[in-house]
């Protein structure tokens, strides 16, 4: 998560004062803004560790029809832990969607790979076909952000998101 990888916050307290939250100052501060927590003050910049991205990146938008949704669903958390000792992992996000007047399910994603549908994506998704393919492979993130293609939602988009704990359906 972003979060995980903040090193200072500069925030403007309630009082007016001006502090740095980091690991060794005003570390309870530092460990509630990480966690989204926001009624502390006002952030006016925070300190970001950035990593190197030397490989290609696949990522993008896929959208299944709702009919798909509980397999991919119930596959989500074995996917997750897998993610942690997969390096080429880097996001995955699902949801619900609503695209003019027609509900589906989206997954959001992003690899560190040279090839498109990488095998732990795959195991997400199984068998199943998106009905739009919103995804591109290239040089990095930034060039990925750039050229991702929306799938086509019409005049009304609607995404509703539900945070769920991670766990399995006995």
């Amino acid at each position: 998560m972003g979060g995980d990888n903040i090193i200072n916050y500069e925030i403007v307290l309630g009082t007016g004062e001006i502090v740095n939250a980091n690991e060794s100052a005003h570390s309870d501060l530092w460990w509630a803004l990480k966690a989204g927590s926001s009624n502390f003050g006002i952030v006016t910049s925070y300190t970001l560790k950035t990593f190197p991205l030397t490989s290609p990146f696949w990522a993008g938008i896929q959208v299944f029809g709702l009919s798909d949704a509980p397999a991919i669903v119930s596959g989500f958390p074995t996917y997750i832990e897998a993610t942690d000792q997969n390096p080429e992992a880097a996001l995955t996000n699902i949801m619900y969607t609503r695209m003019a007047n027609q509900y589906a399910f989206s997954i959001l994603m992003g690899f560190r790979t040279n090839s498109p549908q990488p095998q732990l994506y795959k195991t997400l998704v199984e068998s199943k076909q998106p009905i739009v393919d919103g995804t591109v492979l290239s040089n990095g993130i930034s060039d990925a952000l750039t050229t991702i293609q929306s799938p086509p939602v019409g005049p009304r988009l609607a995404l509703y998101t539900r945070t769920l704990h991670l766990d399995r359906m006995s």
